[in-house]
């Protein structure tokens, strides 16, 4: 359950960042209005195991749309072979069943939040050109670290 753009360290779990999107990944058949943090909706989103959240974190992938809305109700029929894991606000936790759950949104408070900054992509693009010269044999790979830290000391 989420009401922001991220959860347990995944940014923007609704967003396949990659030029296609992954195959074999079911969505819900539903209509979702556009996740908000002021609608006072939460978002129930799937993952489909621990690689599909890998890939989610890194933004290879996206979770599954389960339910959005201010009063939740899941009912979870038994599972066998004991019980079923979940994350709560990005907290593990093993729920017995079978169990309903109830979510609602009781209020929300704001957080703070490193965004993509201007200075990350920056600093990423120099990463990536020095990548670029070590890999090319135009300067060794201990160069390339002494010249991003200077970089970052003089620049950002």
């Amino acid at each position: 359950m989420l009401n922001s753009d991220s959860s347990a360290s995944v940014r923007d779990p609704l967003t396949d960042h990659r030029p296609r999107a992954r195959s074999g990944i079911r969505q819900s058949p539903f209509k979702f209005r556009d996740q908000s943090f002021s609608d006072g909706a939460a978002e129930i989103l799937g993952m489909e195991n621990v690689v599909h959240m890998g890939e989610c974190q890194v933004g290879f992938s996206k979770g599954v749309r389960i339910a959005q809305g201010r009063l939740i109700e899941m009912e979870v029929d038994t599972i066998p072979g004991g019980p079923f894991p979940i994350h709560i606000d990005g907290e593990p936790l093993d729920l017995e069943t079978p169990s309903t759950i109830s979510f609602q949104c009781v209020g929300h408070v704001q957080m703070l939040a490193n965004d993509v900054s201007d200075a990350y992509i920056m600093e990423s693009k120099i990463y990536r050109v020095l990548d670029w010269a070590v890999e090319h044999q135009h300067i060794l790979p201990h160069q390339r670290e002494l010249l991003f830290s200077q970089i970052k000391k003089r620049v950002f």
